[in-house]
């Protein structure tokens, strides 16, 4: 048995991990970057159960570990677009298009040309529930042939397959819910399961049939499908902007081991998270939380 145990941050190393040097002193801090009001950043709750820091070593990282860091997407000249290619019929895809744009601001974010799920699927398994899965790096291998013939498309920074097909990364895996190749700007992410009705798609389904139909019967829209789904989708693009799970505050880039703790995460970045995005992307503050006050 393991004898990790995570020991939450003290108060006064949830304030040193937004300094931008050994010289800058607390006080000097831009107010953007501390946690003003107090209320809204809530420190990091004590693990329990299966939750995943009492089962992943994480030890978290500062803002001036992220600036050393080397593999992150950081805008530069043109490249300056989030492509998100849908793997299949994946729902409300401009509206997450949309959310995610605000969160990436200035860069931009597109909604590209579906892959069928026939031509993702060739080391495809059934899943322990009976599920299609797709393997990670087949995906990896269609978004990479996309992306030498795409001819046009050379503004993209970083291109994400999304999908509502579960996923796995190989064997002796149940399953993954993404993965993320920083080198080469690639993501694929699944929605499945974080959807209420189950898994959209079963193993021996004619995924050459596969429509959004099924995916999104009624036409409408599900509010906690939506919400969830954005809430992953940037979470995992934080990854790819070079940040890894946040330790300090309860924050959209902490690790979650289920749907539980997952919910219960905020949909927006602490003041060491932001500070870190900010730096990359270089948006104003101020600007950006007035754009999420009138999303929400």
């Amino acid at each position: 048995m393991s004898s990790w145990r995570f020991k939450r941050p003290t108060k006064k190393e949830r304030l040193r991990a937004a300094l931008a040097s050994r010289t800058e002193k607390l006080d000097e801090v831009p107010l953007a970057f501390t946690p003003v009001p107090e209320s809204a950043f809530k420190p990091i709750s004590k693990p329990k159960g299966v939750d995943w820091l009492r089962e992943q070593k994480e030890r978290g990282q500062s803002f001036i570990s992220f600036e050393r860091g080397v593999f992150k997407a950081v805008p530069h000249g043109k490249f300056t677009v989030i492509e998100l290619v849908p793997i299949g019929p994946v729902p409300n895809l401009e509206e997450i298009s949309r959310f995610t744009a605000a969160f990436i601001s200035p860069c931009t974010c597109r909604v590209a040309k579906a892959i069928p799920l026939s031509e993702a699927s060739s080391s495809s398994r059934e899943g322990d529930e009976g599920q299609l899965q797709l393997k990670c790096s087949t995906v990896y291998k269609a978004l990479k042939k996309r992306k030498m013939t795409r001819g046009s498309a050379r503004d993209v920074l970083v291109t994400i397959g999304v999908t509502m097909a579960d996923l796995y990364p190989g064997e002796g895996w149940n399953f993954v819910y993404g993965q993320a190749d920083i080198v080469d700007g690639l993501g694929v992410f699944s929605f499945s399961r974080y959807n209420d009705n189950g898994y959209v798609f079963q193993w021996g389904d004619d995924l050459k049939k596969a429509s959004a139909n099924q995916v999104q019967p009624d036409g409408t829209v599900d509010s906690k499908l939506l919400y969830r789904s954005c809430k992953v989708l940037t979470h995992e693009a934080g990854h790819l902007f070079g940040m890894l799970h946040c330790t300090f505050y309860e924050c959209l880039m902490c690790g979650c081991n289920h749907l539980e703790e997952f919910d219960k995460r905020p949909m927006y970045l602490c003041p060491v998270d932001l500070r870190k995005l900010q730096s990359s992307l270089k948006f104003d503050v101020a600007i950006r939380y007035k754009v999420f006050f009138f999303i929400f």
